[in-house]
């Protein structure tokens, strides 16, 4: 006879007690811990919070039953738009990466383009810088490339490296990167192009840094609309940093105003005195 199992108290543990969320891609079942989606994704976190399963008229989430003629269950799947399950499977290998075959993960330039696009929809705000910095080599040996993406998904130093770099190039525009880039664009290029070798064959003494500083000012409003829209994926420590930078700004500004009056009060107070000084002199 088996002895009855004796009732222990147990608690869950703080780290390591996931909750599993399902999501449905493009037919494929994903089952995955929910907790890696919603402390590393806002719009997960909003997502899945608090979805009751009979509220269809709210809940994005789908009935799905069981193929297992055995478990016939009901379970929620949460769909996914806008990415295939290739696309997602990559995602999770960065996500998950003690599931893939190796535990130092190994992404390819595609895949880590895959991470990039992914991160940056669902704002994964530590898995897009981590892309961005693998892919910033590529991006810095392939200009049209990198403002290709830059534009896509908002790395403001990939616009302007990419513009810089074109600017220098020996070779001008072909008419397909032209057509790319949009004409206003390649036509500034030409034109700085040309600067940069009349400079470059006459020695003109124009430093790389001063020229970066001339494409950046040519192209600042599309420049400064990028940089924005980075700022929206910013990390919890960069978000931090920025937030200090704000605080110190706004410290120096009032301070700044405080000194302002100050003078005011001491011009004041001058001119005061020196009126009771001319009174005096009457007498």
């Amino acid at each position: 006879m088996t002895p009855c199992a004796t009732p222990i108290a147990a608690s869950n543990h703080s780290l390591y007690s996931w909750t599993i969320v399902t999501f449905l891609v493009e037919e494929q079942l994903f089952k995955v811990p929910r907790d890696h989606f919603t402390s590393g994704s806002p719009v997960f976190a909003e997502m899945l919070a608090e979805k009751q399963v009979d509220d269809a008229d709210c809940s994005p989430s789908v009935l799905l039953e069981s193929a297992t003629v055995e478990q016939r269950v009901e379970e929620v799947a949460f769909p996914l738009g806008g990415v295939t399950s290739h696309e997602f499977e990559t995602f999770l290998k960065l996500v998950f990466p003690s599931l893939t075959s190796s535990i130092t993960l190994k992404l390819s330039r595609s895949e880590w383009l895959v991470v990039l696009k992914l991160s940056t929809m669902w704002n994964f705000s530590d898995h897009r810088k981590l892309a961005i910095t693998q892919l910033t080599k590529y991006m810095e040996e392939n200009p049209m490339k990198a403002v290709k993406y830059a534009r896509e998904v908002g790395v403001y130093e990939w616009l302007l490296s990419g513009y810089f770099t074109l600017a220098q190039r020996d070779e001008p525009l072909n008419e397909n990167e032209a057509a790319q880039l949009g004409l206003p664009v390649a036509f500034n290029l030409c034109g700085l192009r040309e600067r940069w070798l009349l400079n470059k064959y006459k020695r003109q003494g124009l430093t790389d840094t001063a020229f970066k500083e001339i494409v950046r000012s040519r192209f600042e409003d599309e420049l400064l609309t990028i940089r924005e829209q980075q700022t929206q994926y910013s990390t919890t420590e960069e978000a931090k940093k920025q937030k200090e930078v704000q605080q110190e700004l706004a410290r120096k500004e009032k301070l700044g105003e405080e000194i302002q009056k100050a003078r005011e009060r001491l011009r004041a107070a001058e001119k005061d005195i020196r009126e009771r000084e001319a009174q005096l002199s009457v007498y």
